[in-house]
């Protein structure tokens, strides 16, 4: 990275298996593990942070649709008094188009290049908090709305939600 801190990958097959992150002098300050479904979907994330005052334990989880596009994650963290994770948010990926989606690849950090969370675009995108009666509350929606290219690339897409709207632009370049 260009403040000199770095990430090493650890690798099972074409898997990222586990990835830790060290600051600039060296010291680890996060370690990432990685668990995969048997067709290789991502199914879980653990990190555990060590760079502050205390350790913070915290996980994703992944659940996908037939068509191999992310349908819900969960943000969970572990409680040092439990030794237990409790789920902190929801967040669900509905109203999918048919067209080819571009964004895997800053989804998650460190990057997983082999990882595709998702093949096509959501539209919505809807996150629920645990309210007081312990149910879900709704937290957050975003609704996207896209552009393309005549070979299904998406050359714009509109981001709306409470706070505003925001457009984000895409280039590409033909490989020589």
């Amino acid at each position: 990275m260009s403040d000199g801190s770095y990430v090493t990958y650890s690798f099972d097959g074409d898997n990222v298996s586990r990835s830790e992150e060290f600051s600039v002098n060296g010291k680890l300050v996060a370690t990432i593990t990685y668990q995969y479904f048997p067709d290789n979907r991502l199914k879980r994330v653990e990190e555990t942070n060590i760079g502050g005052a205390r350790k913070i334990e915290t996980a994703m989880t992944f659940a996908y649709d037939n068509k191999e596009n992310l349908m819900q994650m969960v943000d969970l963290t572990k409680y040092p008094e439990t030794g237990t994770y409790q789920v902190e948010m929801v967040t669900r990926y509905t109203n999918y188009d048919s067209k080819k989606n571009v964004s895997d690849l800053w989804t998650l950090y460190p990057i997983l290049p082999t990882v595709t969370l998702q093949v096509n675009n959501a539209a919505t995108v809807t996150q629920y908090i645990e309210g007081p009666d312990g149910a879900e509350m709704l937290f957050h929606t975003s609704q996207y709305v896209y552009q393309y290219n005549a070979q299904g690339y998406p050359t714009s897409h509109t981001h709306t939600d409470p706070g505003g709207t925001l457009t984000a632009t895409y280039s590409y370049v033909t490989a020589q």
